[in-house]
């Protein structure tokens, strides 16, 4: 039974709001996304509990706050977030047989961007990305899959707020409400 609980505790959504709030001295902060998932093979963030995509725009919602005089606006953007599964070679006859072997290998990468800008003008921004991999015997069931697509999901998420908090402390320090 703890297994199982475990199983199912590790794949809840993620949420940021025990990280803090980046404060930003804009009048508001759009949160969108220009990614498109396939929904087909070779892709398989859209098998995800709470794919990559959800996970940032959750970021962007809970650590980004507008709140300033300047007629600034931020915008977050999410410009990918794919994950791709590849079949990994398996050993051959008897041997093969006798072996549980890595199946698949999953990498992930996502990519956002928070722009600030004045009117249309874009006047500052940062760029993030996180990548992460993991790879699956040919033995995992369905509860063990989605534990490594939400260890892979928690992986990208603390690889890009340690980025984009560093980033945007650097790059946009002058919108900062300290």
């Amino acid at each position: 039974v703890a297994r199982l609980l475990g199983s199912v505790a590790s794949a809840q959504p993620l949420t940021f709001t025990d990280r803090g709030r980046i404060v930003l001295n804009v009048s508001a902060v759009d949160i969108q996304s220009s990614y498109r998932a396939p929904l087909r093979l070779p892709n398989v963030e859209h098998e995800f509990v709470q794919t990559p995509e959800a996970a940032a725009r959750r970021w962007a919602q809970d650590r980004l706050q507008g709140f300033g005089t300047l007629r600034e606006r931020a915008v977050f953007t999410v410009t990918d977030a794919s994950v791709i599964e590849t079949k990994l070679p398996r050993t051959p006859g008897v041997q093969g047989v006798l072996r549980d072997d890595q199946s698949e290998r999953y990498d992930a990468t996502l990519k956002v961007e928070l722009a600030i800008f004045a009117g249309e003008t874009r006047v500052a921004q940062v760029l993030a990305e996180a990548t992460a991999s993991r790879s699956v015997p040919e033995s995992i069931t369905v509860a063990g899959r989605r534990n490594a697509f939400a260890e892979i999901n928690r992986a990208l998420m603390q690889q890009l707020d340690r980025t984009l908090e560093s980033e945007i402390r650097r790059n946009l320090g002058r919108f900062l409400v300290n």
